[in-house]
């Protein structure tokens, strides 16, 4: 297989899902791929690859700023024989490869997730740019058919050159429970008989932590031991605890903030429910969504919005339920009511999902393209 070098603003410590979909393509790949990382200049080994964190852009006053990352490109590829360029987020990391192309003839796969098509349909610019860059690549890969489709509408040529790539929750999520640990953690959080919603996810607008937080007291009203549990962090966080202030809800929310990754899996343990009410916000969509995955890696039945490329995950009344928070609270709550009490029907959606991410959602099974790519 053709050596590689993975570039990306995103990756661990990083928490997210592009960093984790990054982490486990550069896992997957091993020893044939070098990664390079926005940040602090660091290089170090890990697992035999050879790991670079560089700034990859000037200061804001210079102009082009991705300038700067185009020599650390040039120059780590050229170090370390690299033949074909793994490139997360068309613009501006695209430009780099679209110029090292006409320059070195070295090959380019491009990687979508969602808010980077958005990004490069801002202005006519970045439009006719994208398009350029899109077609002197050697292959498209998306996270989703619905990112697939926005790729497309983007430039037409895409089309023939697109491979679906989902993303794949991390080993961790296979691993078995660790009972202490779920017990302390219980302990820790108060969580003893309480009923435990969770949702892992960046504090953003389009996550439904507003919508969610305006049902939580009908909620109550049906649970009265329910307790909301919630991982992440983000721009919208103190807009968003202030709104769980107002209404007094302080002793019905454990708020966590972010948490390593290896940790995760124990908190979804906790949880009877996973809950994110992804939603369109300002033409933006949900990619896909690494976090259902892991909720149904760890056995926890999921209630997602129905947005982007969600459904090609949740698939409603099978492995989870859908809902388009759109339509009115009282079909959220209805299903998450739902999930809670029918046991039986949550048992079935549960087996069906873990089924299916250990069938499907492994990256031996989604990187499988790739590696033909690379050969």
């Amino acid at each position: 297989m053709k050596k590689s070098l993975l570039i990306t603003l995103e990756f661990p410590p990083t928490i997210g899902g592009i960093a984790t979909y990054c982490d486990n393509l550069a896992i997957y790949l091993s020893s044939d791929v070098v990664v390079l990382q926005h940040g602090k200049k660091n290089t170090k080994t890990i697992n035999g690859q050879t790991h670079y964190t560089r700034p990859l852009f000037f200061p804001k006053i210079l102009w082009p700023r991705w300038v700067r990352g185009l020599f650390h490109v040039w120059y780590i590829a050229r170090k370390e024989k690299v033949e074909t360029l793994l490139v997360h987020h068309i613009l501006p990391i695209g430009t780099i490869a679209y110029i090292l192309n006409i320059f070195t003839k070295r090959t380019y796969i491009l990687f979508f997730h969602g808010t980077d098509i958005i990004m490069a349909n801002e202005r006519p610019m970045k439009r006719w740019l994208a398009r350029h860059i899109i077609r002197r690549a050697k292959a498209c890969i998306v996270n989703s058919t619905f990112v697939g489709k926005q790729v497309i509408e983007l430039e037409k040529s895409a089309e023939q050159k697109l491979h679906t790539i989902y993303p794949t929750p991390q080993a961790c999520f296979l691993a078995p429970r660790d009972e202490q640990k779920i017990q302390t953690l219980t302990d820790t959080l108060a969580l003893n008989g309480k009923t435990v919603m969770l949702t892992v996810s960046r504090i953003d607008e389009g996550k439904g932590f507003t919508h969610l937080t305006r049902i939580l007291p009908k909620l109550l009203e049906q649970i009265p031991q329910l307790t909301w549990l919630v991982l992440g962090d983000g721009p919208k966080r103190i807009d968003w605890w202030k709104q769980v202030e107002s209404a007094k809800l302080q002793g019905s929310v454990r708020y966590i903030g972010s948490i390593p990754q290896e940790q995760l899996p124990h908190y979804y343990d906790l949880a009877d429910c996973f809950v994110l009410l992804t939603h369109t916000d300002d033409k933006r969509q949900e990619g896909a969504g690494t976090v259902f995955l892991e909720a149904m890696a760890r056995n926890v039945p999921v209630i997602a919005g129905r947005t982007g490329g969600v459904p090609d995950i949740v698939h409603n009344n099978e492995n989870g339920t859908l809902v388009d928070v759109y339509r009115g609270d009282d079909l959220i709550i209805d299903a998450i009511i739902k999930t809670l009490t029918n046991k039986e029907k949550t048992i079935q959606q549960v087996t069906i999902a873990h089924q299916e991410v250990v069938s499907t959602y492994r990256p031996e099974k989604q990187f499988e393209t790739l590696k033909t790519l690379l050969s």
